[in-house]
């Protein structure tokens, strides 16, 4: 078989170093942040597809976990300490699942602080892990906007399976439980 030299020297070649794969954008490590951690993305969708059976009034929960979420940011890029907050992350991601799996209905206010006390750990793991040489302000709108995103999509995904079937979401629910069970067992 016979190998063109131009085609080896690109199969060979490495990457330039222009583009060293650093985030440049503050927005977009933001954007990527939520995205990119399984917790954070199942925990995020999971509260969508809580708040679903609530119709307009649910949206309290993603709200909810959205201030909280700036609140722990905010305590976290300050430095201070919120102890197993990994772990916290972890249990949202479990208790989320049994929510959903058991089709508990708790009172609306009770879940929403629920829901807020998971946001504060998320939001501090997102502050304490904003890279030294970003913008906060720029980093925040770019986690805001994701989780938004993730909430709105877990609503979505949510109503549209309250018309499709309810074991749908009570397994996705199972599914969210377990998957939080190992990510807890790892924390």
């Amino acid at each position: 078989m016979r190998t063109s030299p131009v085609l080896t020297a690109l199969l060979l070649a490495s990457t330039a170093s222009a583009h060293s794969g650093a985030h440049t954008s503050g927005v977009l490590a933001g954007l990527e942040h939520p995205l990119t951690g399984t917790d954070h993305l199942l925990a995020m969708v999971a509260v969508g597809l809580l708040a679903a059976p609530f119709g307009r009034r649910g949206l309290w929960l993603p709200a909810a976990f959205m201030a909280c979420m700036l609140l722990g940011a905010l305590a976290g890029v300050q430095g201070v300490a919120l102890p197993f907050a990994e772990q916290g992350i972890a249990v949202s991601v479990v208790v989320l699942g049994l929510l959903l799996a058991f089709a508990a209905r708790p009172p609306l206010g009770a879940l929403a602080v629920l829901v807020g006390v998971m946001g504060a750990f998320h939001g501090h793991a997102h502050g304490s892990e904003l890279p030294a040489d970003l913008n906060a302000l720029e980093f925040f709108a770019g986690f805001t906007l994701s989780t938004a995103a993730l909430h709105a999509a877990g609503v979505s995904a949510g109503r549209l399976g309250q018309h499709l079937s309810a074991p749908v979401l009570r397994w996705t629910g199972m599914g969210l439980a377990v998957v939080g069970g190992s990510l807890l067992l790892g924390a």
